[in-house]
């Protein structure tokens, strides 16, 4: 699908959405397969079927944009930044020293993404990452930025060079890492993942719900499971 075609069909799917949506109620967020650039163009579309007017006071209908048309800044690494929140909050309850610890990533889409920078400058090291494309492992840990970079510009962590293919069993069997942040898609969660890992601590933020066997792992798996309770900035 090309830009032209994408913009077409957020155009038409905003407006015939009508006032089923508005700034006030059922107010659209970004998630998997949108953008800031996708936010604009809805926000767009919707201020060209109000008055003249009312233009500039309808730019909250939608939360995700860039920070030229209203948005708020932050807003991309937001969510990521919460479960940083959670796990330094853990942390600090437990005792435990985050610098030198290591972690393994489900997932690497905004979420894990930033989840992944932003917790190297704590110390803590990725060293196992893995999406709907296959698992990647680096004793040495990953350069996250770079292969944030890397997943943008190519949509998985498939192909990307400073890192060994392993299994998923050996993803979710390693014994030796003390995280796993999750935010991975919803297919990929199952009693099979969950049940199998067994870091002495996991994080979990991710798109969609776990199935119910995988929801109750947690205790199966030896592991410390930390709800999501993250704040989102709103614009």
């Amino acid at each position: 699908m090309s830009k032209t075609e994408l913009q077409r069909i957020t155009r038409r799917f905003i407006h015939s959405l009508g006032n089923n949506i508005g700034p006030d109620y059922d107010i659209p967020a970004p998630d998997m397969g949108t953008n800031s650039q996708i936010m604009a163009w809805a926000m767009d579309t919707y201020m060209n079927t109000v008055g003249h007017v009312s233009k500039q006071s309808v730019k909250g209908i939608v939360t995700g944009k860039p920070v030229a048309s209203g948005g708020t800044l932050g807003r991309d690494k937001a969510t990521g930044q919460g479960v940083v929140h959670c796990i330094t909050e853990w942390a600090r309850e437990k005792n435990f020293d985050l610098e030198g610890a290591t972690m393994s990533i489900q997932g690497f889409g905004n979420v894990g993404s930033f989840t992944a920078v932003l917790l190297s400058k704590l110390g803590v090291s990725l060293v196992a990452v893995g999406d709907h494309t296959g698992y990647l492992y680096n004793p040495e840990g990953f350069n996250p930025h770079k292969l944030q970079d890397y997943v943008q510009e190519t949509g998985s962590i498939a192909g990307y060079p400073n890192g060994r293919i392993i299994s998923r069993e050996e993803f979710f069997f390693d014994e030796g890492r003390h995280f796993r942040s999750g935010g991975a898609r919803e297919p990929d969660r199952t009693r099979r993942g969950l049940g199998s890992q067994r870091e002495a601590r996991r994080r979990g933020r991710e798109t969609g719900h776990a199935t119910p066997k995988a929801s109750g792992c947690s205790s199966i798996a030896g592991s410390t499971f930390c709800p999501t309770c993250s704040p989102i900035p709103a614009a």
